[in-house]
């Protein structure tokens, strides 16, 4: 949901924390594959609480896909924006499309963007901005996939491949 929650401690106690970090922007395409990012980590940890304390829970924001648009020698890569609390951005830099000067036939690489982390602590800020004293629990986002694709040509097959994202971790 990518926002900071507040929640208020009702009673003295035990309390159980458990997290977990969003998943990274997948690489969907009907005609040439799909590749998922990678799920986010999970943590879990007890913690001692004192009534009337506010902490705050940081959820992360998914990832999100990469893509391009246009046709021949004018194709454009669009980016993708990082999930919320500090899942990694890919800029328009980030796709690389190449045209061999004739036909310009584009050969797409894009990079999808990594879901963002989950936290709880004492500071009412992003993961980023809060000293690791403030921190109680965190669990890292999941990577974004990668995907890359060569139209046909001279009647050869398309050659397709990608990589699903890599799990978040602790």
């Amino acid at each position: 949901s990518g926002s900071i929650y507040p929640f208020v401690v009702p009673y003295d106690g035990i309390y159980h924390l458990e997290v977990w970090g969003a998943q990274g922007g997948n690489q969907l395409n009907t005609n040439a594959g799909s590749f998922y990012g990678g799920k986010g980590g999970y943590a879990s940890g007890d913690i001692s609480l004192t009534a009337g304390t506010t902490i705050y829970v940081g959820v992360g924001g998914a990832g999100s896909s990469n893509s391009v648009s246009g046709t021949g020698s004018n194709i454009t890569c669009n980016g993708a924006t990082g999930g919320f609390n500090g899942g990694a951005s890919c800029d328009t830099n980030s796709c690389t499309i190449h045209g061999d000067g004739f036909s310009y036939k584009t050969h797409h690489s894009l990079i999808a963007s990594g879901g963002g982390a989950t936290h709880i602590g004492t500071a009412n800020s992003e993961l980023k901005n809060a000293s690791s004293s403030a921190v109680y629990i965190v669990a890292g986002g999941g990577g974004g996939a990668f995907f890359d694709y060569e139209p046909m040509e001279n009647n050869v097959a398309d050659e397709i491949y990608g990589f699903d994202g890599f799990a978040g971790g602790l």
